[in-house]
């Protein structure tokens, strides 16, 4: 199982609705930005597609306020 995947099940819909509207870095390439309030599902999608492979960004993400 993928590390992002178990920790995003985890977390509280709030928390995961909060990363999904976390604007990606400048330089980064990165999915579009979200128009309107994404439901749960959309937001865990979100993360999952955004920090797939990057457990330590996530984990970075998750400490800001």
């Amino acid at each position: 199982m993928n590390a992002v995947v178990h920790m995003v099940s985890l977390l509280p819909p709030e928390v995961i609705r909060r990363l999904a509207a976390v604007r990606p870095h400048r330089f980064a390439t990165q999915l579009a930005e979200p128009r309107g309030v994404l439901d749960v599902e959309q937001s865990r999608a979100r993360v999952i597609a955004r920090w797939d492979a990057d457990l330590c960004g996530l984990l970075n993400a998750l400490t800001r306020g």
